[in-house]
């Protein structure tokens, strides 16, 4: 449980490699090799073939995230680590259940808004030299916007959220 936290606090912080090393140092290599699961492919080869340059990313990315979406969907798994893979796929509940203050509820809203955008451009592109693996079901049709996230933060029934508010309306000025 620890180990998953300090790796979710790392995610949260925006240090996956740290997270990464930390699964290394633990033991738990192949769950370091699945944080790498999230990252968008890139293959600058297949403009200039006179130049190999490496290849960044995961060309699964698709299959990555169903399976990470049942993880984070999972309720029989640690909250920890449903928190962990749902916020590298978009799976904004999972994150939610760890999220204690503004901030961090703030911070799951935006992360799960950018990863609906990127599968919506990815999905819109009609480069993919196959069919991509559908969504899972239960990914949200309605698109997160600005606007719903700062409402979202304010409703939420916490302590914090009186600084929420007072922060947020700031900001809205």
């Amino acid at each position: 449980m620890r180990l998953l936290r300090c790796v979710f606090l790392h995610i949260r912080s925006g240090q996956v490699s740290m997270a990464q090393e930390l699964c290394i140092r633990a033991g738990h290599h192949w769950r370091a090799a699945t944080l790498e699961g999230w990252k968008l492919h890139h293959d600058p080869n297949h403009t200039d073939a006179s130049q190999r340059n490496p290849i960044s990313g995961n060309s699964y990315r698709d299959v990555w995230k169903a399976v990470a979406w049942g993880i984070a969907s999972d309720e029989r798994l640690p909250v920890y680590e449903r928190a962990v893979y749902g916020s590298l796929c978009g799976h904004l509940q999972s994150v939610l259940a760890v999220c204690n203050e503004w901030q961090d509820v703030l911070w799951a809203y935006a992360r799960t808004m950018v990863d609906q955008w990127a599968e919506e451009q990815l999905r819109a592109t009609i480069t993919h030299l196959r069919t991509l693996h559908p969504l899972p079901k239960d990914y949200p049709e309605e698109k997160l916007t600005l606007e719903t996230i700062f409402d979202a933060v304010e409703r939420r029934p916490e302590e914090s959220n009186n600084r929420a508010r007072t922060h947020i309306t700031h900001f809205r000025k």
